[in-house]
């Protein structure tokens, strides 16, 4: 997550915003769980390989997928 910044500016009126954290770490867990378990179960992938392709795939599709769905809070909160 360093790739990403702390927080962003608003475009129309400025103000400092940021992702909820909350929703950050929920997402990430549910998605990661959900492709690592049946990568294991399913196709037998080797654990360490099954969670490196759902944390991979998790970086590449949070800006598309992810982020418009999180909840935004103000930088002071």
């Amino acid at each position: 997550m360093s790739a990403y910044d702390e927080h962003f500016d608003c475009p129309h009126c400025g103000i400092a915003l940021m992702h909820n954290e909350k929703d950050i770490f929920i997402y990430a867990i549910v998605f990661i769980v959900a492709i690592t378990v049946p990568l294991i179960a399913l196709f037998n992938v080797n654990s360490f390989i099954a969670i490196a392709i759902a944390l991979v795939g998790y970086r590449l599709l949070r800006p598309h997928f992810f982020e418009p769905r999180f909840r935004i809070k103000h930088v002071s909160e």
